[in-house]
């Protein structure tokens, strides 16, 4: 990603835009979280200015910053229900850790912008080693005419700790904020949260990439086509995004329907080194309880540009068994950024699997040849070959 083709890309994506507020939010967020640069933008174009300026002084990390400051306007500021996954650390005992929870939300709590409070009482589950709370939160913002607080937003957000698989889980609210946020707050009070950029991560695939595929794209075939299977579960690829930043006009495309890994246009995009961003995917599994066999599913999207997200559908609201699918996947994604086999599997199940589609000119080559076999007269076969140089140009 060179500054010129970002040029042209950011200068699409503010004009007349809607979100822009929220996308210069996120620049700015952007800035702060992962160089530690407190940063205010007013306008687009004191946005696109300070990034001009800093990749300039950053000249060795240019390309790279540009590419992350790519996704970050290609995130979605929709009214859908994500889950977000992070690791958590720590070593305090269980019983312990949901009394510090349990102490922290005694009363209201104000951290940012938002306020929180105990919709519940908390939820301690000691076997399976989770606290889950659900908390109602009223944003605010500063009114610069009175020089008062209003409120922007209500909403609920549930949160859960799970101490034996080590990861915090925030779902249900549909403001982003909201789930930045109150991570933010747990971090103030000693928690040690790490959310999950699959991208950032994928920095060491590409690092072993050898290949012409994208390394997302790579994870995204073992996952599809090995991983979750190896899982148990029956696997349908419901739409996937590609998006190709080294073209000349920076392409994006979604791509819906049935039997996708199929589809021409799929293998196209996946030969020409296109890379995966979002993809929604239906999983079926057949699980054994007390002796019975019970069918259940699940339809979400997984969301690669930004922290990990699973965004599941509305029908979707068993929560344990979404957080298990979460665990599962994001544990099996980070498996495979850092398996030193990972790319040969890709590039294996690929060319196994996933062929690169014929060209137009490719299958009338075939037709011409296959019919000069059919035909025994020597002028038959020059006139087969005449035809199919003087119509489709093929010697």
């Amino acid at each position: 990603m060179n500054l010129e083709r970002f040029t042209d890309y950011y200068n699409n994506k503010m004009r007349f835009n809607l979100h822009i507020n929220k996308r210069l939010k996120a620049i700015e967020e952007y800035f702060l979280n992962e160089h530690a640069e407190t940063v205010s933008f007013m306008t687009k174009d004191s946005c696109y200015a300070y990034i001009v300026t800093y990749t300039s002084q950053h000249e060795d990390n240019a390309e790279e910053i540009l590419e992350q400051l790519y996704y970050t306007l290609e995130q979605s500021f929709s009214s859908q229900n994500p889950y977000y996954i992070s690791e958590l650390e720590t070593t305090v005992n269980k019983d312990e850790f949901a009394h510090n929870i349990g102490r922290l939300f005694a009363r209201n709590v104000e951290y940012g912008d938002f306020k929180y409070e105990l919709r519940h009482d908390i939820e301690y589950d000691t076997n399976d080693e989770t606290i889950y709370c659900e908390l109602d939160f009223e944003e605010r913002f500063i009114d610069y005419i009175t020089g008062e607080k209003r409120r922007k937003s209500l909403g609920t957000i549930k949160i859960t700790f799970d101490l034996k698989n080590k990861k915090f889980i925030s779902s249900e609210a549909s403001n982003e904020r909201s789930h930045k946020n109150i991570l933010e707050f747990f971090e103030t009070q000693g928690y040690t949260i790490n959310p999950i950029y699959v991208l950032k991560r994928s920095l060491t695939l590409r690092n072993k990439n050898f290949t012409d595929f994208s390394p997302t794209t790579l994870l995204i075939i073992n996952l599809l086509l090995l991983t979750i299977p190896n899982m148990g579960y029956r696997i349908t690829l419901d739409s996937i995004n590609f998006t190709n930043i080294d073209s000349q006009d920076i392409q994006r495309m979604t791509l819906n329907g049935t039997n996708l890994l199929a589809s021409n246009e799929v293998l196209q995009r996946i030969h020409n080194g296109d890379t995966v961003h979002t993809l929604k995917i239906s999983l079926n599994i057949i699980s054994d309880r007390d002796g019975t066999q019970v069918e259940y599913g699940a339809t979400f999207k997984i969301d690669l540009k930004g922290r990990l997200a699973f965004i599941f559908g509305d029908s979707d609201d068993n929560d344990a068994r979404n957080r298990e699918i979460c665990i599962d996947i994001q544990n099996s994604i980070m498996e495979l950024i850092y398996n030193d086999t990972t790319v040969q599997t890709g590039v294996t199940l690929i060319n196994e699997k996933l062929p690169k589609p014929k060209s137009l000119h490719e299958i009338l080559s075939t037709i011409q040849n296959e019919l000069s076999e059919l035909v025994d007269n020597t002028d038959d076969k020059i006139a087969l070959k005449k035809y199919f140089v003087d119509n489709y140009a093929i010697s």
